[in-house]
């Protein structure tokens, strides 16, 4: 119960900061899809996941910039060398080993 009332006077103080950020959020993840389309909303995803860890756990170990882009930089490796590898080969390759 003290943990609402914690909330909610923190809301009624900043509510137009909330307000702001989230308005800014939404802007911001259609512009995303705008210009990416549904086909790859796995960025999306990404970069919501991303920005929870940095914003709720900003202490974590897991929220330092140089974590965050050395992950964000490992899974753009792996997928860039997987969307080089032919799709027909790779589709052989896993027949064949069944």
């Amino acid at each position: 119960m003290q943990a609402l009332k914690k909330i909610d006077e923190k809301f009624r103080i900043f509510w137009k900061s909330y307000i702001f950020q989230s308005a800014f959020a939404m802007f911001s993840v259609f512009l995303v899809f705008l210009f990416l389309g549904l086909q790859d909303a796995v960025v999306t995803a990404s970069i919501g996941a991303t920005a929870f860890i940095i914003f709720a756990m900003p202490k974590s170990i897991t929220a330092k910039a140089r974590n965050v882009i050395g992950g964000h930089l490992v899974g753009f490796s792996c997928g860039a060398l997987c969307a080089l590898i032919p799709h027909a080969l790779f589709f052989k390759a896993i027949i064949i080993r069944i």
